[in-house]
């Protein structure tokens, strides 16, 4: 769970373009075109879940701050693309 200080911590450390919290924009990161359950299953909720934060770092030393605050607040990470 996305707690309201790493949310804090995030928004701090990333430029506002590079954290999506919009619904739809995290729905659409939820899998990609071959996840099975867009294959074949009608509910997508029994394949997986929406994440509640998108971040999309666009340098190293963001991805590290990414890394350190997902660890710090023990949230899990599901690489994208």
């Amino acid at each position: 769970m996305t707690t309201p200080t790493l949310l804090n911590d995030l928004r701090n450390a990333l430029p506002s373009e590079a954290i999506i919290l919009d619904g739809r924009a995290r729905e659409m990161r939820s899998g990609d075109t071959f996840s099975p359950s867009r294959a074949v299953n009608t509910d997508p909720n029994v394949w997986w879940q929406t994440p509640e934060v998108v971040v999309l770092p666009t340098t190293t030393d963001q991805v590290a701050v990414v890394v350190k605050l997902a660890c710090r607040y023990r949230t899990p990470i599901v690489p994208f693309g």
